[in-house]
């Protein structure tokens, strides 16, 4: 079961000693320049062609833009950075988002964040133990985005659950407030996603964690200074399954844009996001 749970989740370090530590790799600007303009973007809306420049001047209008990422892909971390570095050349950024952290790290997260972005260095592995970074998800694909959020000084907030919380919900499936996620369409829709995902599980156990999880994230995005960032897996923030539905059942009244990377074959369609970027192959 505890692996069940990890699958659809997917799925006190002592600062100043550090301080005599080589200073960390700069963000290649350039390289993440390249990537960006080597991918394709379309606005879902119009189905037009835009360019990078395009998309964040249309993202930056947003309080909350929410990127729906595939966690094993280095090229969709790549094209966060550049979002991460261009954005806040738009307007004054609020905060970044990650599902990537839960509640119990927020507190060595800032404590880190403080740390490094007023000068401080740590080696990439010390990065690791300072912020409890969680194994299920991979430090070598997360590092560099980890790394430039950390150096940067809008704060960087969790938007998942504990373990435990996450277990008790397996065990209750307890029903979340709100009408829109509770419709028999989205529930046979992710039914249908997880059960392609991994067959012979708890279907209804398994939703109610990963609408749990849906709803810790939209809180956590009203809650955040705005404009905010989410990262988060793409099922999490598709518009007709995920977090913007929770949002519209908690009554939020903040403009919200999706965008969805993608790879070169995925289908998105306009129910589903606002923006696909296309990574490059």
């Amino acid at each position: 079961m505890l692996k069940k749970i990890a699958a659809v989740c997917l799925g006190a370090l002592v600062l100043s000693a550090c301080g005599s530590m080589a200073p960390p790799p700069v963000v290649d600007q350039a390289s993440l320049e390249a990537v960006a303009q080597s991918g394709r973007i379309i606005d879902l809306r119009t189905q037009a062609t835009l360019t990078p420049a395009q998309l964040a001047a249309e993202l930056a209008q947003a309080d909350i833009v929410m990127v729906g990422e595939k966690h094993d892909q280095i090229k969709h971390h790549q094209m966060e950075q550049w979002l991460v570095a261009t954005l806040p050349q738009q307007r004054p950024q609020g905060s970044f988002v990650l599902e990537m952290l839960q509640p119990k790290q927020q507190d060595k997260v800032t404590k880190t964040q403080a740390f490094l972005s007023g000068g401080g260095h740590l080696r990439m592995d010390k990065v690791v133990q300072a912020t409890d970074w969680q194994k299920g998800w991979n430090w070598a694909q997360y590092r560099d985005l980890v790394n430039q959020l950390l150096r940067q000084p809008a704060p960087v907030l969790e938007a998942n659950l504990d373990r435990e919380p996450m277990m008790q919900i397996y065990k209750d499936k307890p029903i979340l407030s709100g009408a829109l996620h509770q419709r028999s369409a989205v529930k046979a829709e992710l039914a249908k996603v997880i059960d392609a995902m991994h067959e012979g599980a708890d279907l209804d156990a398994m939703i109610a964690v990963q609408q749990h999880r849906d709803r810790k994230m939209a809180e956590a995005v009203m809650a955040a200074p705005k404009p905010t960032m989410l990262v988060a897996g793409a099922y999490h923030v598709v518009k007709n399954l995920g977090a913007p539905l929770h949002l519209r059942d908690l009554g939020n009244q903040a403009t919200v844009k999706v965008l969805i990377l993608a790879q070169p074959d995925a289908k998105v369609l306009p129910e589903h996001a606002d923006y696909v970027w296309y990574a490059p192959q």
